[in-house]
């Protein structure tokens, strides 16, 4: 494996990172004075997910509406 390869992230990548923190903080893994750091990361990675990656639910209805013509 080449430094390139090491040093790539996909999108699930970071999707699974997301997951992690949603796990640990059900698990109480978090303390509280953990969370003013944890919460605003969190914020961040959800909102670029949802820009790159917007959810399935959304996707198809826009593919359902762009296919629709008027006859």
């Amino acid at each position: 494996m080449s430094e390139t390869d090491e040093a790539t992230l996909s999108v699930a990548d970071i999707r699974i990172l997301k997951q992690v923190i949603e796990v640990v903080s059900k698990r109480g893994a978090i303390n509280a004075d953990e969370l003013s750091t944890i919460g605003p990361v969190y914020d961040r990675v959800s909102a670029w997910l949802h820009v790159v990656d917007p959810p399935q639910e959304q996707e198809d209805e826009q593919t359902n509406s762009e296919g629709e013509t008027d006859a």
